[in-house]
Parts: C-alpha cells; sequence; structure tokens
C-alpha cells in the first residue's frame, strides 16, 4: 500500500493485479483510528486550556508569545527574522 510500490509495480509489471491485504488494510485503518483519538484529545486538551488562560492572564500572554515565537521561523531571509525576533523582545 506504499505509493512508490504500486507505481513501481505499474510500470514494471503492468499485467499484475494489486491486492491489498487484511492485515495491511486494518493497520491502515488503525492509524485512522489514531489520528481521530489524537485530534479529539488535542480538542479537548484545547478546551481545558483556553479555560486556563482565561483565568489566568500571565499564563495567557507567555502562550501567546509561544505561539508568535514559532512564527518567527516563517521569515524568508535573515534580515526578516532578525526584525521579527527583535519584535517579539519588545
Amino acid at each position: 500500500m506504499w505509493d512508490p510500490y504500486i507505481k513501481s509495480i505499474k510500470k514494471w509489471c503492468p499485467q499484475a493485479v494489486i491486492v491489498f491485504d487484511k492485515f495491511h488494510i486494518i493497520a491502515k485503518f488503525n492509524k485512522v483510528i489514531d489520528q481521530v483519538r489524537r485530534n479529539e484529545q488535542n480538542r479537548k486538551d484545547l478546551n481545558k486550556v483556553e479555560k486556563i488562560l482565561a483565568i489566568n492572564e500571565n499564563l495567557y500572554k507567555v502562550y501567546i508569545l509561544k505561539v508568535e515565537l514559532k512564527l518567527i521561523w516563517n521569515a524568508k531571509t535573515a534580515k526578516e527574522m532578525t526584525e521579527a525576533l527583535d519584535n517579539w523582545c519588545y
């Protein structure tokens, strides 16, 4: 079920029929279940964090600073990054 493998089979063995076995299908679906579980957990955690941040202004501020700090790496040049970091510090 790996895309490069499938493309290779189609290229080199065009008459071959590709069959996916039960084990791999279930394994792939388990990954879907894990992702849904993580998304739900993150959503619940986010609700908890939002409530905590609403109560604690200092925590809210540092949380925003963390998000903004990550954005500094979106700068396209060293100059932009330096300016973004300077702005973040002030």
